[in-house]
Parts: C-alpha cells; structure tokens; sequence
C-alpha cells in the first residue's frame, strides 16, 4: 500500500500563491496536497472559468512535478448554482463541475471530493423534504457520471450531516 502525507491547499492559498504554497508543503515534509480546484473556480474571472483553463491546469501539474508532489485528492467548486427550491426543483451540475473532473484527471488525482446540493428553507415534513433532496442529489450526481467515467475520477461526497 502506498502511503502519501498531504495537506490541504487551500490553506496557504489564502497567503501565498500557487508556486510559493507548494514550495512550503514540500519543504515541511509533505509529499502530497489536497489539491483545491474550487479555489480557482470562484469568481467570473476565475481560472477555471477562462477559455485556457486547460493551459492553467498543466502549469499547476509542472508545479506540482517540480515541487515532487502528488495529488491524492481534490476538491471541486462547490458553491451549487442550483441549490434545491422550496418546490425540490434545482439546476444540474454546470460546466465547471466538469472542468473540475477532467482537471482532477490531469492533474494525475483519481479522488474528487464534492459537497452534496442542500435546502435552504425551513422543513415542513422532515422525512419527506430528506428523501426529495436525497433524490435531487441522485440525480444531480448521476449527471456527472458520464465525466468521472470518462477520465477515471471517483466523485466522493463530504459534508453530508444535513441528510
């Protein structure tokens, strides 16, 4: 069994840039980051968002080469747009979800971490309001399967307390 100590990225991201971040992980030890694709899909202008987003993601795989670091497991973006509606409608993933996936797979990660979409209003009737949100997560997941099979990526969710 391989045995990789990482540490999240998006830590250092908040002080430091991309380059000096790695640079620091390696040189404390670690020989892997949990990589944070949703910090560079924030924001109209974020890099993930650009026509070269894919340019973008190959500079941070030869950062993270030079650095000697591996990236066991990412994080997508994960402000939903389409968080589920008082009437349990809401969007499906958009293209940055999948940007997010096919990144994960260049940046050599086959461990993308999610945050499911959630409800924002008041329960009425909690055992029925869970299983529709439940279901809107089905869904909402399922869509992203085409991607994640394409480029070899599991889709892991965390912070699932609300379900």
């Amino acid at each position: 069994m391989n045995r990789t100590t990482s540490v999240n990225l998006g830590c250092f991201l908040k002080n430091y840039n991309l380059a000096a971040s790695l640079k620091m992980i390696r040189d404390c030890g670690f020989d892997g980051v949990d990589f944070s694709l949703w910090y560079y899909s924030q924001g109209d202008d974020a890099p993930m968002k650009k026509d070269n987003w894919r340019e973008f993601v190959l500079e941070m795989r030869r950062l993270l080469d030079e650095n000697g670091l591996c990236v066991p497991q990412a994080h997508a973006h994960w402000r939903h747009e389409g968080q589920v509606q008082k009437d349990f409608s809401f969007a499906l993933p958009g293209e940055i979800f999948a940007r997010n996936i096919e990144a994960c797979h260049m940046l050599g990660c086959d461990k993308l971490v999610f945050h499911p979409i959630q409800h924002f209003f008041p329960i009425e009737n909690e055992a029925e309001t869970r299983q529709k949100v439940m279901d809107a997560n089905v869904a909402w997941f399922s869509a992203l399967l085409p991607a994640a099979e394409k480029f070899g990526v599991q889709l892991l969710i965390e912070n699932i307390f609300d379900y």
